[in-house]
Protein backbone atom coordinates (compact mmCIF):
# COMPACT_ATOMS: atom_id res chain seq x y z
CA UNK A 1 0.00 0.00 0.00
CA UNK A 2 1.09 3.31 -0.76
CA UNK A 3 2.54 5.76 1.72
CA UNK A 4 0.00 8.61 2.38
CA UNK A 5 2.81 11.22 2.84
CA UNK A 6 3.79 10.27 -0.73
CA UNK A 7 0.31 9.98 -2.53
CA UNK A 8 0.33 13.64 -1.02
CA UNK A 9 3.25 15.12 -1.83
CA UNK A 10 2.90 13.76 -5.71
CA UNK A 11 -0.43 15.55 -5.58
CA UNK A 12 1.56 18.55 -4.83
CA UNK A 13 4.53 18.15 -7.01
CA UNK A 14 2.06 17.34 -10.30
CA UNK A 15 0.38 20.66 -9.44
CA UNK A 16 3.78 22.58 -9.42
CA UNK A 17 4.73 21.00 -12.79
CA UNK A 18 1.06 21.79 -14.64
CA UNK A 19 1.24 25.44 -12.58
CA UNK A 20 4.65 25.57 -14.81
CA UNK A 21 3.01 24.93 -17.93
CA UNK A 22 -0.15 26.74 -17.53
CA UNK A 23 2.45 30.34 -16.47
CA UNK A 24 4.36 29.53 -19.60
CA UNK A 25 1.43 29.53 -21.61
CA UNK A 26 0.66 33.07 -20.12
CA UNK A 27 3.33 34.02 -20.78
CA UNK A 28 3.72 33.59 -24.77
CA UNK A 29 0.40 34.68 -24.85
CA UNK A 30 1.44 37.91 -23.30
CA UNK A 31 4.33 37.68 -25.98
CA UNK A 32 2.10 38.21 -29.03
CA UNK A 33 2.04 42.11 -29.16
CA UNK A 34 -0.90 41.91 -31.85
CA UNK A 35 -2.57 38.80 -30.48
CA UNK A 36 -5.86 38.05 -32.27
CA UNK A 37 -9.11 38.73 -29.38
CA UNK A 38 -9.53 34.81 -29.35
CA UNK A 39 -6.25 34.40 -28.03
CA UNK A 40 -5.75 37.18 -25.85
CA UNK A 41 -8.88 36.40 -24.17
CA UNK A 42 -7.61 33.38 -22.45
CA UNK A 43 -5.55 35.27 -20.52
CA UNK A 44 -7.93 35.88 -17.72
CA UNK A 45 -8.82 32.18 -17.84
CA UNK A 46 -5.49 31.01 -17.68
CA UNK A 47 -4.36 33.57 -14.44
CA UNK A 48 -7.30 32.33 -12.60
CA UNK A 49 -6.18 28.64 -12.95
CA UNK A 50 -2.33 30.02 -12.28
CA UNK A 51 -3.74 31.30 -9.26
CA UNK A 52 -5.51 28.36 -7.63
CA UNK A 53 -2.91 26.13 -8.22
CA UNK A 54 -0.48 28.50 -6.45
CA UNK A 55 -2.48 27.83 -3.80
CA UNK A 56 -2.82 24.13 -4.22
CA UNK A 57 1.25 23.88 -3.97
CA UNK A 58 1.49 25.98 -0.47
CA UNK A 59 2.68 23.76 2.37
CA UNK A 60 -0.19 24.40 4.30
CA UNK A 61 -2.36 23.07 1.99
CA UNK A 62 -0.04 19.85 1.62
CA UNK A 63 -0.81 19.22 5.35
CA UNK A 64 -4.62 19.68 4.72
CA UNK A 65 -4.54 17.29 1.62
CA UNK A 66 -3.51 14.33 3.64
CA UNK A 67 -7.19 14.28 5.08
CA UNK A 68 -7.93 13.07 1.66
CA UNK A 69 -8.19 9.44 0.71
CA UNK A 70 -5.34 8.25 -1.29
CA UNK A 71 -7.16 7.43 -4.42
CA UNK A 72 -9.16 11.24 -4.35
CA UNK A 73 -5.50 12.80 -4.33
CA UNK A 74 -4.21 10.50 -7.13
CA UNK A 75 -7.02 11.36 -9.15
CA UNK A 76 -6.71 14.73 -8.69
CA UNK A 77 -2.67 14.89 -9.65
CA UNK A 78 -4.08 13.00 -12.91
CA UNK A 79 -6.74 16.20 -13.49
CA UNK A 80 -4.17 19.01 -12.88
CA UNK A 81 -1.47 16.72 -14.83
CA UNK A 82 -3.82 16.68 -17.67
CA UNK A 83 -4.62 20.49 -17.62
CA UNK A 84 -1.16 21.27 -17.79
CA UNK A 85 -0.46 19.06 -20.55
CA UNK A 86 -3.24 20.92 -22.66
CA UNK A 87 -1.79 23.99 -21.79
CA UNK A 88 1.53 22.57 -23.30
CA UNK A 89 -0.33 20.97 -26.44
CA UNK A 90 -1.45 24.76 -26.65
CA UNK A 91 1.52 26.35 -26.13
CA UNK A 92 2.92 24.17 -29.45
CA UNK A 93 0.25 25.07 -31.24
CA UNK A 94 0.70 28.75 -30.49
CA UNK A 95 4.63 28.60 -31.72
CA UNK A 96 3.51 27.42 -35.27
CA UNK A 97 0.67 30.21 -35.91
CA UNK A 98 3.57 32.77 -34.34
CA UNK A 99 6.76 30.86 -36.40
CA UNK A 100 6.56 33.80 -39.00
CA UNK A 101 6.16 36.72 -36.12
CA UNK A 102 8.38 39.77 -36.20
CA UNK A 103 9.17 41.13 -32.91
CA UNK A 104 6.45 39.43 -31.34
CA UNK A 105 3.84 40.49 -33.85
CA UNK A 106 1.47 38.19 -36.25
CA UNK A 107 1.45 38.29 -39.98
CA UNK A 108 -1.84 39.54 -41.10
CA UNK A 109 -2.42 36.32 -42.91
CA UNK A 110 -1.30 34.28 -39.72
CA UNK A 111 -4.23 36.30 -37.91
CA UNK A 112 -6.72 35.94 -39.82
CA UNK A 113 -6.07 31.94 -39.62
CA UNK A 114 -6.65 31.74 -36.49
CA UNK A 115 -9.11 33.36 -36.08
CA UNK A 116 -11.00 30.93 -38.16
CA UNK A 117 -9.21 27.88 -37.33
CA UNK A 118 -8.41 28.15 -33.39
CA UNK A 119 -12.07 28.98 -32.05
CA UNK A 120 -12.59 24.54 -31.59
CA UNK A 121 -8.90 24.40 -29.54
CA UNK A 122 -9.59 27.46 -27.54
CA UNK A 123 -13.26 26.47 -26.81
CA UNK A 124 -12.23 23.15 -25.24
CA UNK A 125 -9.09 24.82 -23.97
CA UNK A 126 -11.15 27.38 -22.10
CA UNK A 127 -13.36 24.19 -20.57
CA UNK A 128 -10.55 22.67 -19.36
CA UNK A 129 -9.31 25.40 -17.57
CA UNK A 130 -12.49 25.96 -15.84
CA UNK A 131 -12.94 22.43 -14.98
CA UNK A 132 -9.50 22.62 -13.15
CA UNK A 133 -10.22 25.51 -11.20
CA UNK A 134 -13.49 24.08 -10.14
CA UNK A 135 -11.85 20.72 -9.11
CA UNK A 136 -9.03 22.08 -7.23
CA UNK A 137 -10.82 24.80 -5.23
CA UNK A 138 -13.47 21.90 -4.25
CA UNK A 139 -10.54 19.48 -2.97
CA UNK A 140 -9.05 21.96 -0.99
CA UNK A 141 -12.04 23.65 0.17
CA UNK A 142 -13.50 19.83 1.05
CA UNK A 143 -10.54 19.12 2.41
CA UNK A 144 -10.43 21.96 4.58
CA UNK A 145 -13.69 21.27 5.97
CA UNK A 146 -13.15 17.76 6.88
CA UNK A 147 -10.04 18.66 8.96
CA UNK A 148 -12.80 21.17 10.65
CA UNK A 149 -15.04 18.55 11.14
CA UNK A 150 -12.52 16.01 12.53
CA UNK A 151 -10.77 18.37 14.56
CA UNK A 152 -13.97 19.98 16.78
CA UNK A 153 -17.17 18.16 18.05
CA UNK A 154 -20.11 17.45 15.65
CA UNK A 155 -22.17 20.28 15.69
CA UNK A 156 -25.51 21.03 14.11
CA UNK A 157 -23.64 23.75 12.31
CA UNK A 158 -21.13 21.12 11.04
CA UNK A 159 -23.33 18.99 9.86
CA UNK A 160 -25.39 21.80 7.66
CA UNK A 161 -21.56 22.89 6.16
CA UNK A 162 -21.00 19.28 5.38
CA UNK A 163 -23.97 18.10 3.99
CA UNK A 164 -23.94 22.00 1.99
CA UNK A 165 -20.38 21.17 0.79
CA UNK A 166 -21.88 17.31 -0.63
CA UNK A 167 -24.55 19.10 -2.50
CA UNK A 168 -22.61 21.66 -4.06
CA UNK A 169 -19.42 18.49 -5.09
CA UNK A 170 -23.07 16.40 -6.46
CA UNK A 171 -24.28 19.30 -8.61
CA UNK A 172 -21.14 20.02 -10.21
CA UNK A 173 -20.32 16.02 -10.83
CA UNK A 174 -23.87 16.23 -12.62
CA UNK A 175 -22.36 18.74 -14.97
CA UNK A 176 -19.27 16.82 -15.80
CA UNK A 177 -21.40 13.96 -16.13
CA UNK A 178 -23.30 15.96 -18.87
CA UNK A 179 -20.26 17.49 -20.48
CA UNK A 180 -18.97 13.60 -20.99
CA UNK A 181 -21.85 13.03 -22.67
CA UNK A 182 -22.17 15.71 -24.79
CA UNK A 183 -18.42 14.96 -25.60
CA UNK A 184 -18.99 11.84 -26.27
CA UNK A 185 -21.55 12.63 -29.08
CA UNK A 186 -19.44 15.19 -30.51
CA UNK A 187 -16.47 12.57 -31.02
CA UNK A 188 -19.16 10.40 -32.27
CA UNK A 189 -20.23 12.95 -34.99
CA UNK A 190 -16.63 13.51 -35.94
CA UNK A 191 -15.37 10.20 -36.36
CA UNK A 192 -19.00 9.47 -38.92
CA UNK A 193 -17.68 12.00 -41.48
CA UNK A 194 -16.78 11.00 -44.84
CA UNK A 195 -12.91 10.02 -45.09
CA UNK A 196 -11.35 12.64 -46.85
CA UNK A 197 -12.88 15.66 -45.61
CA UNK A 198 -11.12 15.19 -42.24
CA UNK A 199 -8.18 18.25 -42.56
CA UNK A 200 -5.94 19.51 -39.68
CA UNK A 201 -8.47 21.51 -37.98
CA UNK A 202 -10.77 18.37 -37.44
CA UNK A 203 -7.93 15.84 -36.26
CA UNK A 204 -6.42 18.81 -33.97
CA UNK A 205 -10.01 19.24 -32.43
CA UNK A 206 -10.35 15.62 -32.02
CA UNK A 207 -7.29 15.53 -30.17
CA UNK A 208 -8.53 18.05 -27.76
CA UNK A 209 -11.89 16.59 -27.15
CA UNK A 210 -9.70 13.40 -26.38
CA UNK A 211 -7.46 14.83 -23.96
CA UNK A 212 -10.15 16.49 -22.71
CA UNK A 213 -12.30 12.96 -21.97
CA UNK A 214 -9.10 11.82 -19.83
CA UNK A 215 -9.29 14.80 -18.14
CA UNK A 216 -13.38 14.17 -17.41
CA UNK A 217 -12.51 10.64 -16.18
CA UNK A 218 -10.32 12.26 -13.18
CA UNK A 219 -12.43 15.04 -12.31
CA UNK A 220 -15.42 12.54 -11.90
CA UNK A 221 -12.97 10.11 -9.54
CA UNK A 222 -12.24 13.59 -7.75
CA UNK A 223 -15.66 15.16 -7.26
CA UNK A 224 -16.92 11.00 -6.39
CA UNK A 225 -13.68 10.83 -3.95
CA UNK A 226 -14.51 14.11 -2.58
CA UNK A 227 -18.04 13.24 -2.16
CA UNK A 228 -17.70 10.07 -0.18
CA UNK A 229 -14.70 11.63 2.41
CA UNK A 230 -18.01 14.42 3.38
CA UNK A 231 -20.43 11.01 3.37
CA UNK A 232 -17.72 9.54 5.83
CA UNK A 233 -17.46 12.55 8.14
CA UNK A 234 -21.12 12.92 8.35
CA UNK A 235 -21.19 9.33 10.16
CA UNK A 236 -18.01 9.62 12.27
CA UNK A 237 -18.30 12.10 15.41
CA UNK A 238 -16.01 12.91 17.97
CA UNK A 239 -16.77 14.34 21.28
CA UNK A 240 -15.07 13.91 24.37
CA UNK A 241 -14.83 16.02 27.83
CA UNK A 242 -18.66 17.37 28.91
CA UNK A 243 -20.38 16.93 32.18
CA UNK A 244 -23.47 18.25 33.50
CA UNK A 245 -24.48 18.38 36.91
CA UNK A 246 -27.27 19.37 39.43
CA UNK A 247 -30.26 18.43 37.03
CA UNK A 248 -28.61 20.04 33.95
CA UNK A 249 -29.20 18.54 30.30
CA UNK A 250 -27.10 16.56 27.84
CA UNK A 251 -27.32 15.38 24.05
CA UNK A 252 -24.39 14.09 22.89
CA UNK A 253 -24.03 12.42 19.22
CA UNK A 254 -26.34 13.10 16.19
CA UNK A 255 -29.49 14.08 17.68
CA UNK A 256 -32.30 14.54 15.37
CA UNK A 257 -29.89 15.35 12.41
CA UNK A 258 -30.22 13.55 8.81
CA UNK A 259 -27.99 9.98 9.26
CA UNK A 260 -25.98 9.20 6.74
CA UNK A 261 -27.02 5.55 5.60
CA UNK A 262 -24.54 2.79 6.42
CA UNK A 263 -21.93 2.52 9.52
CA UNK A 264 -21.93 5.28 11.89
CA UNK A 265 -18.67 5.84 13.58
CA UNK A 266 -18.52 7.88 16.55
CA UNK A 267 -15.88 8.66 19.63
CA UNK A 268 -17.64 9.66 22.63
CA UNK A 269 -15.58 9.55 25.72
CA UNK A 270 -15.70 11.58 29.08
CA UNK A 271 -19.15 12.40 29.27
CA UNK A 272 -20.56 12.57 32.87
CA UNK A 273 -23.75 13.16 34.50
CA UNK A 274 -24.15 13.99 37.88
CA UNK A 275 -26.23 15.20 41.13
CA UNK A 276 -29.74 14.90 38.51
CA UNK A 277 -28.08 15.47 35.58
CA UNK A 278 -29.22 13.59 32.62
CA UNK A 279 -27.78 13.02 29.16
CA UNK A 280 -28.80 11.58 25.69
CA UNK A 281 -26.12 10.31 24.14
CA UNK A 282 -25.40 8.86 20.77
CA UNK A 283 -28.13 8.44 17.47
CA UNK A 284 -31.17 10.10 18.57
CA UNK A 285 -34.69 10.56 16.64
CA UNK A 286 -37.68 12.30 17.12
CA UNK A 287 -36.12 14.25 20.46
CA UNK A 288 -38.69 16.58 21.68
CA UNK A 289 -35.98 19.45 22.61
CA UNK A 290 -38.21 22.32 24.42
CA UNK A 291 -39.93 19.46 26.23
CA UNK A 292 -36.22 17.47 27.16
CA UNK A 293 -34.72 20.85 28.70
CA UNK A 294 -38.10 22.05 30.59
Amino acid sequence: MADPFSITASAIGTAAVAFQSISSLLTDIQAIKNAPGIISSLQNDIAAVQATLHTLILESNELTLRILDPETQSALSLSTEACGNACEIFRAKIGKWTKHSVDGKMRLWDQAKIGVFAKGDVEILTKRLEACKNTVNAAVSTATLLVTARSSQTTDGIMSRLMGQESQLAHSLRETDEETAQLERRLTELSLQPSGIHDDTSTSVVGALQERSMGLQSEQKVLEGLISDLRQAKASQRQQNIHVEDGGRLLVGMINVSKPSGEISQDINNISAVRGGRGIIGVADNVNITDYFH
